[in-house]
């Protein structure tokens, strides 16, 4: 397994449930941004503010990936200083697609990046600002996100939602280090099985003999 699918692996889960709660918050405004790059700030309506980081963009007429960083680029400044910490990351780590200016990508290949970016930064709400050909990919810090804990009917969704995607291929495994990055508890089971312990329930998980989830049971 390469270190970019490791990354993947490892932020799935997390990424999942982080758009979900993110997603719930942006229904309730009327779906538009408005976004200032020197200050680093987005607000989404008149009520839902964040502070935003940019990481790359793509373009429909090139079909390639940007970094925020690159010298092609039109960004600089502090919105522009996680990119950096990915692109060290992928030097240190000999990943090339995190320390290439420009490459051929598409829309599902500058989501693995931002998911592998998720993890590689601790920033785990990220949104697509369109304009043009163009998607700029951020993170965002939103205002009182890190306050929201994780809750048994939260992670249960991202294990469906996760194994439904076809993206995870170790989905034990995944949800171990999903526990370890949200700060819940897992119990062993008899064989492979996990129990997930929440303040608010538990879940007992059961996988097959290549580590895939094969039944999730919810307990109040």
């Amino acid at each position: 397994m390469s270190e970019l699918t490791t990354l993947l692996q490892q932020a799935a889960f997390g990424s999942i449930e982080a758009q979900r709660t993110f997603e719930a918050l942006l229904a309730q405004t009327n779906g538009e941004w408005e976004v200032d790059l020197q200050r680093g700030h987005i607000v989404f309506g008149d009520q839902l503010h964040a502070d935003v980081h940019l990481l790359g963009s793509t373009d429909t007429v090139s079909g390639t990936w940007r970094w925020a960083w690159s010298e092609l680029s039109d960004f600089s400044g502090p919105v522009v200083e996680l990119a950096k910490a990915v692109r060290d990351y992928g030097q240190r780590e000999g990943i090339n697609n995190l320390t290439l200016d420009e490459f051929k990508a598409g829309d599902d290949d500058a989501l693995s990046l931002v998911i592998a970016a998720k993890r590689i930064t601790g920033h785990w709400v990220h949104y697509p600002l369109k304009t043009g050909t163009m998607t700029v990919w951020t993170l965002l810090d939103v205002q009182g996100f890190s306050e929201i804990e994780p809750t048994i009917r939260s992670v249960v969704k991202a294990l469906a939602a996760g194994v439904k995607s076809g993206g995870i291929t170790d989905h034990r495994q995944a949800l171990l280090d999903y526990a370890a990055l949200r700060g819940f508890a897992t119990a062993p089971l008899e064989g492979s099985s996990l129990r997930i312990l929440l303040a608010d329930g538990s879940a007992d998980t059961d996988f097959d003999e290549q580590s895939r989830l094969t039944n999730c049971q919810v307990h109040a």
